[in-house]
């Protein structure tokens, strides 16, 4: 297998339960020409099923057995040793202290082949959970959940929604209590995290917000003072790349990309670093219709976002200094019926040209399609016709 570099969310549309759910990133590195693995997640038949993924061309094979997935899985996320998945369901938990039925994370554990086993029960997360965010210490898992949280102690049933926050040792979660004040957005959507864990950010749904907290060394929050920030109609998902520098937002009612600099990293315009958002120069960008996911490059130069609505994956190279977003030649690239997820793997370098590979989950097509792209122009071509999956696929993971 490929070596794990980084996993953090891109966001899942559910067609079927007309859901919306967070922001997941996965990008891995890998250092030879070997292969790495794919798992989705298919909602149909309740399965997370493996993939060898030929490193050479990207390519997907089936191997192993496919284990049971939670109840209606939408969203997944690889710890960064590589040696678990946390799988988000939007159902099958018990009743919170308001009687709704929860959904559930349900933890497998990574084999030296790579083949999954189920570890453990799976864990309440929360009446409405929308997507996944980890640090890159792998410390906390964060949730998105637009109904009671676990951690209230009695019926909450007019909350408008909060961050559900575990603590993670290997695959064991255990829910961090929140202040009883603070204050949550209308409706979250997704969550991210920078990757030293320090700070938080949560799209609003209904508000076409973005709420910005501090996280401390024992996973409380704590709502920044400028909080909460402006973006687009109906944000769904929300990316911060793996340096630190930019948050990204996915805004599906107004078919575009909000982006931000995040004053996490010490430099000429961030003297005191505060979890501060600064608004990119231009934003936001225009994408396809209904963008639900995002996922960043390996090499955090180019942004790919998934457009549930038009059956498309909008490109743009990321600015360096600015977070600025410039579409690639073509803007956009056709997928399957319906994308809602996306993964991306580093492939070989051949006389300094590296290829790398993304995988985009076509929820209504029951198929992953597959593009390659060299770093140096990061646009998407198609490889090969789309690889088939059980019903309905949902979320996607590589290493």
């Amino acid at each position: 297998m490929g070596k794990k570099w980084r996993c953090l969310a891109g966001m899942l549309g559910l067609i079927v339960l007309g859901l919306l759910a967070g922001c997941l990133k996965n990008t891995t590195t890998t250092t030879n020409n070997g292969t790495g693995a794919l798992y989705v997640a298919t909602q149909g038949d309740s399965l997370l099923s493996n993939f060898s993924i030929e490193l050479s061309n990207g390519t997907l094979t089936t191997f192993g057995t496919a284990v049971a997935s939670g109840t209606t899985p939408i969203a997944m996320i690889l710890t960064p040793d590589g040696n678990t998945i946390f799988m988000l369901n939007s159902s099958g938990g018990s009743n919170d202290a308001c009687g709704s039925p929860q959904g559930t994370i349900t933890a497998y554990t990574v084999n030296s082949d790579g083949n999954l086993t189920v570890s453990g029960s799976a864990m309440d997360a929360g009446t409405n959970p929308h997507g996944l965010a980890m640090d890159s210490a792998g410390k906390f898992l964060f949730v998105a959940d637009q109904g009671s949280p676990p951690s209230l102690p009695s019926c909450s049933a007019g909350i408008a929604g909060a961050p559900v926050i575990f603590s993670v040792s290997g695959t064991t979660l255990t829910a961090v209590s929140q202040p009883p004040s603070l204050v949550f957005g209308n409706q979250p959507s997704g969550v991210a995290v920078t990757p030293d864990g320090k700070y938080l950010y949560v799209p609003n749904q209904i508000d076409g917000t973005v709420s910005a907290f501090s996280v401390n060394s024992s996973g409380v929050l704590t709502q920044l003072g400028n909080s909460p920030y402006t973006v687009g109609t109906a944000p769904t998902a929300a990316l911060v790349t793996a340096d630190g520098n930019f948050l990204y937002v996915a805004n599906t009612g107004s078919n575009n990309v909000s982006a931000f600099t995040v004053c996490d990293n010490a430099s000429p315009s961030c003297v005191t670093p505060d979890g501060s958002l600064t608004a990119s120069s231009g934003s936001p960008f225009s994408a396809g219709l209904g963008p639900v996911a995002m996922t960043e490059d390996p090499s955090n130069t180019f942004l790919y976002v998934a457009d549930e609505q038009s059956n498309q994956v909008s490109q743009y190279k990321i600015s360096a200094g600015t977070g600025v977003l410039t579409p690639l030649s073509p803007g956009a690239i056709s997928t399957g019926v319906s994308p809602v997820s996306l993964a991306a793997i580093t492939g070989p370098t051949v006389s300094t040209v590296t290829t790398d590979y993304l995988y985009v989950t076509n929820i209504g097509g029951t198929s992953i399609s597959v593009y390659s792209y060299v770093t140096t122009t990061g646009a998407l071509s198609v490889v090969g016709a789309p690889v088939t999956t059980g019903g309905q696929p949902s979320a996607v993971v590589v290493k």
